[in-house]
């Protein structure tokens, strides 16, 4: 991320007193800080870097918003399908449990119809049994990129800015909780603090599941 927002600085021949100025900082000394990596960065420290630079936080924080390919490291295939279908990458696995990091690396694909053959979407392959019975270790969710959702969503949710889990989000005034359908687990809360400390943010909403026959 700190590597991201230097270059895209030098890109747009934006001054360190400059972008200091447009994120709320007193010196240039914070942005040579942040620029090497010695410092955190909250969660609106993120977006208003973001917003200096004409840019999104997913971006910033390596999931590019504007081209999948990004997230995925590769191009999708198309060669081998009708015109009604598309091959759409299973990018990695994300834990239906305690949160774990998603590895962004295709480890499958999987035909879908042309409406998900955009750079909206993409696809994990779930791991534990948090989710059961609704979703089961090995299902493939298709996950639509978006950084909100509404309550009771099923979503994917970035912990620690690189820990990918699948739940339920319930949403409150005061921070979300991340809920299993599986009573076995323990709703895990966040405050607006926590959530923004940490950070904790949607990566996508969960918008259909392929399950394992």
């Amino acid at each position: 991320m700190y590597a991201k927002i230097k270059a895209l600085r030098l890109k747009k021949g934006i001054s360190q007193d400059e972008l200091a100025e447009k994120v709320g900082y007193t010196h240039r000394s914070s942005i040579g800080k942040v620029e090497s990596g010695l410092v955190d960065i909250s969660q609106s420290k993120i977006q208003a870097f973001a917003n200096a630079l004409g840019t999104t936080p997913q971006y910033l924080m390596g999931f590019e918003e504007d081209n999948i390919h990004s997230l995925t490291g590769l191009e999708l295939d198309t060669s081998t399908l009708d015109e009604s279908t598309y091959k759409l990458p299973v990018i990695g696995y994300v834990r239906g449990g305690e949160p774990n990091l998603a590895l962004q690396e295709i480890i499958d694909t999987i035909d879908v119809p042309k409406k998900y053959a955009n750079k909206d979407y993409f696809a994990l392959k779930i791991k534990g049994d948090s989710m059961s019975p609704r979703i089961l270790e090995n299902d493939v969710v298709i996950v639509q990129k978006m950084p909100n959702c509404n309550d009771n969503d099923v979503c994917i949710v970035m912990v620690n800015g690189n820990e990918a889990t699948c739940k339920q989000v319930k949403i409150s005034d005061t921070g979300i909780t991340l809920l299993s359908f599986n009573p076995s687990y323990a709703p895990m809360y966040y405050s607006n603090k926590e959530i923004e400390e940490l950070p904790i943010y949607i990566l996508g909403k969960v918008v259909e599941l392929r399950g394992v026959i």
